[in-house]
């Protein structure tokens, strides 16, 4: 990889080239590899490196955007966004890139030794998985990738920030029964493959011979993925400011409001320690912490440089890349953890699901919150306190507000999981209603 100050030279010759009024160069160059598995062998290793350049270009309020992944074409794509900015009609509530906030965090969230693994060590590690599964199949994916992503323009703004991921899923199996674990961290030799594998193992030889039981609404305790999930979704349909400020988010007539439990302070912020990935947007704008739910009380959406300055506020620094119609997003979600472990929360439940993670979420009605899914790899009945009864997959049809409003708890402890393009460290949570609106029985 090209060093920060190869880069950052490279960054600032190119944008002096530009003709138009501000332009922007976002680079990223990174190694990714994966080991696939199924059946308990590895079928598949992949090696991929790659460049990817984007740059915006900005004439008055016409915005051009090209993009390559030939570090060799940077000045054709800077020619090739100002001839788009040329062409493009005028974004009337534009104001300008970004001026303030860079931040260069060299070696934050990097390990060489996740940054040299190779096939040997992931088929290692993947061994340690199959051999905890025992006369179980396992499946899965072992990846790791080390990066590093560049921003300036020509206010200037230059961020520059390396990273790398490890990160170990595995179903185990056979044919009536699953289960799921999974972890993730910057440093691959902080990964504990076999208590991962006993993990899965201890779930699926508790899910043999499931039942099928009546849809209806049932007291749950969601593990980390599922409550991961859940958040995951709330943070793409209303708390960001694009969709705040078009009036079709959960928050619109909310701020100031109780809208989830009490027991409920949800936060975005990329420099907790806890977290991951990049600790500055697309723009590259360091990311702020963001109070969303306090106490259940509505508090704040996020906001970039384009709809900070349309709503004459401050930019927190959560852009996605230029060209996204998402707007703004919370991608490093933080839950607050309550004083119970699961068993705990298990204790409280006179009949219940204990629910390992959902699969194929939709949103059938972002304003509302109302999302389906069904349940999978671990769904279990509980009564009277105790785990007793692995049960087939259900089908859920639930207002996340109305969850979030019926939250009876918070396990103490929390886990980092990834989905829709971020990162959430959440605890596993009691939810006293939570609605099933189908079986599913083969």
């Amino acid at each position: 990889m090209i060093s920060k100050e190869e880069t950052k030279k490279l960054m600032i010759e190119s944008l002096s080239q530009s003709k138009a009024d501000e332009t922007e160069i976002l680079l990223t160059r990174g190694k990714s590899e994966l080991s696939r598995f199924s059946n308990s062998v590895i079928h598949q290793s992949t090696s991929k490196v790659d460049d990817y350049i984007q740059v915006r270009a900005v004439l008055g309020k016409k915005i051009g955007i090209a993009s390559t992944n030939q570090v060799s074409e940077l000045s054709s794509t800077i020619e090739k966004a100002y001839e788009a900015a040329k062409l493009s009609k005028e974004k009337a509530d534009f104001v300008s890139l970004p001026s303030e906030g860079s931040i260069e965090a060299q070696g934050t969230r990097y390990s060489q030794e996740t940054a040299d693994f190779g096939p040997k060590e992931r088929a290692d590690y993947i061994g340690n998985i199959i051999e905890a599964a025992k006369d179980y199949k396992a499946a899965g994916m072992f990846e790791t990738s080390a990066a590093f992503m560049a921003i300036a323009n020509s206010k200037g703004i230059f961020s520059f920030q390396r990273q790398t991921e490890a990160n170990l899923n595995t179903i185990i199996f056979n044919e009536d029964a699953s289960a799921y674990s999974y972890t993730i961290s910057y440093d691959a030799g902080k990964i504990n493959p076999e208590a991962l594998g006993k993990e899965a193992y201890g779930t699926v030889i508790k899910s043999k011979n499931p039942i099928t039981i009546e849809p209806g609404v049932y007291t749950v305790v969601l593990k980390a993925a599922a409550v991961a999930e859940m958040l995951g979704l709330l943070s793409v349909v209303g708390f960001g400011a694009l969709s705040y400020q078009e009036k079709r988010s959960f928050m619109n007539g909310k701020m100031g409001k109780q809208i989830a439990s009490k027991k409920i302070n949800l936060f975005d912020n990329a420099s907790d320690k806890m977290s991951f990935g990049w600790l500055f947007d697309y723009e590259g704008v360091k990311r702020e912490k963001v109070d969303l739910l306090i106490n259940g009380v509505a508090k704040n959406v996020v906001f970039d440089s384009f709809t900070a300055n349309r709503g004459k506020t401050k930019n927190t620094g959560h852009a996605l890349p230029a060209g996204s119609t998402y707007g703004p997003l919370p991608l490093n979600l933080i839950l607050d953890n309550g004083k119970e472990d699961v068993d705990e929360l298990i204790s409280g439940v006179d009949k219940g699901l204990l629910i390992n993670r959902f699969h194929y979420t939709n949103l059938e009605d972002p304003v509302k919150t109302v999302f389906t899914g069904m349940t999978r790899d671990g769904t279990f009945l509980i009564e009277k306190g105790k785990v007793t009864t692995p049960v087939t997959n259900m089908r859920f049809t639930q207002n996340i507000l109305k969850a979030l409003l019926e939250v009876e708890g918070f396990s103490k402890e929390r886990s980092l999981a990834s989905g829709l393009g971020g990162y959430s460290y959440v605890p596993a949570a009691k939810i006293g209603k939570f609605n099933f609106s189908s079986s599913y029985n083969e």
